[in-house]
């Protein structure tokens, strides 16, 4: 289904922060391209690409804290509707949902 299918019977949208577990997020990763972005050294195109480096793996290093915060979700029984602009986390999402079925 498609969001323009189902918008009308939705509720008003309610935007929620979740703290995840920080344990879960840290990442070295995420930190070399933290510091890469901040380097001085950078030509504005190469400051842009570290930054959507760097954004992309903000989504990267979140897949674990997030698939178990929708599983904890799916265990109380709260209804949820999540949207998610990485691939690589709607897919982890999507496996998480598949074995928890099966």
């Amino acid at each position: 289904r498609t969001k323009a299918d189902v918008l009308h019977q939705l509720p008003p949208k309610r935007r929620e922060l979740v703290v995840l577990d920080p344990s879960i997020i840290r990442s070295t990763r995420l930190n070399r391209h933290a510091k890469a972005m901040a380097s001085t050294n950078l030509s504005s195109e190469q400051r842009k690409s570290a930054m959507l480096e760097y954004f992309h793996e903000t989504g990267s290093v979140k897949i674990a804290a997030l698939r178990q915060y929708v599983l904890d979700l799916i265990e109380t029984g709260r209804k949820f509707l999540m949207y998610a602009h990485h691939s690589e986390l709607l897919d982890a999402l999507s496996n998480a949902l598949s074995e928890k079925v099966s």
